[in-house]
């Protein structure tokens, strides 16, 4: 797992570069009221059909030809998880993806953003 958040935002954006995204939008929220700090990755490329996105919370599998593993998505999932948040990702092929990951601020837990 990364040390920070920025780290695994690093990774994901990465990955929509590799998915030939022309627009990658990154949406970072922190909210005291709410205990929260969200990350909100969107881009515009291939996108994935539903059962690569099934997939894509499976750290074994990645559609790179380099890399046996595929952990970027896996780890932010459960960095937002111990932290006591949630992790969402939502696709279409053709259209994009968009990735959310919402940390407890307050948890112990939640790593720094970076």
């Amino acid at each position: 797992m990364f040390s920070e958040i920025s780290l695994n935002i690093l990774d994901i954006v990465q990955n929509s570069v590799s998915a030939r995204a022309s627009l990658i939008e990154i949406t970072v929220n922190i909210s005291n009221a709410e205990d929260s700090l969200s990350v909100i990755i969107k881009d515009n490329g291939c996108g994935m059909t539903e059962s690569e996105l099934l997939k894509a919370v499976d750290p074994f599998y990645t559609t790179g030809n380099k890399k046996s593993v595929g952990l970027g998505v896996p780890f932010f999932k459960m960095a937002a998880q111990l932290s006591g948040g949630r992790f969402e990702i939502n696709s279409k092929k053709g259209k994009g993806t968009e990735v959310k990951a919402v940390f407890v601020l307050s948890s112990i837990d939640r790593m720094p953003l970076g």
